[in-house]
């Protein structure tokens, strides 16, 4: 990732994603939790269990952001947390998470003067499955590919 920090520090980051956290956590009564969507309780549960901010519910998983800028990944399958999660995943969780927590776009790598735009999507970061928006899996969601982007591809686990 990259080291722009245009709020400010990382202590800034830092407690604006423990905010993010901790309205989650807060943002529905325990008495209520079992009659949330599977993955709204999931979400919460790797917030409050891992002081995780959620940023892409998967399939077969979730990948979080801690405040220290780390990633987690819950296994739904192993009900177990991961803390290996590629950069490749890194990049599009946050791809994801930014629509809903704008404040860290300043984790996305910066546009190089050697990116171009992705073909796939037109430089959109997504893509029309039926009548959806998918994130784009060639660019990661950003939009523009470059040889940075490319390299980290060759990865495909979470």
């Amino acid at each position: 990732m990259t080291n722009k920090t245009a709020m400010g520090s990382k202590e800034e980051l830092k407690k604006v994603i423990q905010k993010y956290i901790k309205e989650m956590i807060s943002s529905v009564e325990k008495e209520k939790i079992n009659e949330l969507p599977i993955g709204t309780q999931v979400a919460i549960m790797v917030a409050s269990k891992y002081n995780a901010l959620p940023l892409y519910l998967g399939w077969g998983g979730d990948i979080a952001i801690r405040p220290d800028c780390s990633f987690i990944y819950w296994d739904d399958e192993n009900q177990v947390c991961r803390y290996d999660v590629s950069l490749e995943w890194q990049i599009r969780s946050l791809s994801r998470g930014t629509e809903k927590y704008p404040e860290l776009k300043v984790l996305l790598p910066s546009r190089s003067d050697f990116a171009k735009d992705c073909q796939l999507c037109g430089g959109k970061g997504k893509i029309f499955l039926i009548k959806y928006p998918e994130f784009c899996g060639q660019c990661l969601g950003l939009g523009w590919l470059d040889d940075f982007i490319l390299s980290i591809k060759q990865s495909n686990k979470y």
